[in-house]
């Protein structure tokens, strides 16, 4: 299996002081968990204009959604957030612990466990590697690592 930590950052507009499972709903696409992407500006919309947390996030085997798929392929992949309140037992039960999408530039993780997210601050001086480009370093390597993991289950 390989690990993999991607520096990422979180919006929310709550006195912050860590990631607490009994705080998710099944509000998210993807269902129950901790929400994050590489997009400083979309993340700092949850926060209501306050910088948002950026953390560390490790995943080591996530359910790969790349929005280069198909209408169909889509479709199948994202079959299984639905129902949404079960998506994420669903996924753990399927051996994953977490959620990656991937749209052109843009990433978004959903972590399944409080322990997958480390060193978390609310700074916006802390670095977070600008994916938004196209082909950088970071998207490249998690392009490459697509063939590591299955897209969605087999029928």
């Amino acid at each position: 299996m390989s690990t993999f930590t991607l520096i990422l950052c979180h919006g929310t507009d709550a006195d912050f002081r860590g990631f607490n499972f009994s705080e998710c709903n099944d509000s998210g696409a993807f269902g129950r968990g901790f929400y994050f992407s590489n997009d400083m500006e979309l993340e700092r919309q949850y926060s209501n204009g306050l910088d948002p947390v950026v953390a560390k996030v490790t995943l080591q085997n996530p359910y790969v959604l790349d929005k280069r798929l198909s209408y169909d392929e889509w479709i199948a992949a994202t079959r299984i957030f639905r129902p949404i309140e079960h998506a994420r037992e669903r996924l753990i039960g399927l051996g994953y612990d977490g959620v990656l999408l991937l749209q052109d530039s843009y990433v978004e993780v959903v972590a399944f466990y409080p322990r997958q997210i480390q060193s978390f601050d609310r700074s916006p001086d802390l670095a977070i590697p600008d994916t938004r480009k196209r082909n950088t370093p970071p998207l490249l390597k998690l392009r490459s690592l697509l063939g590591r993991f299955r897209t969605y289950p087999s029928s």
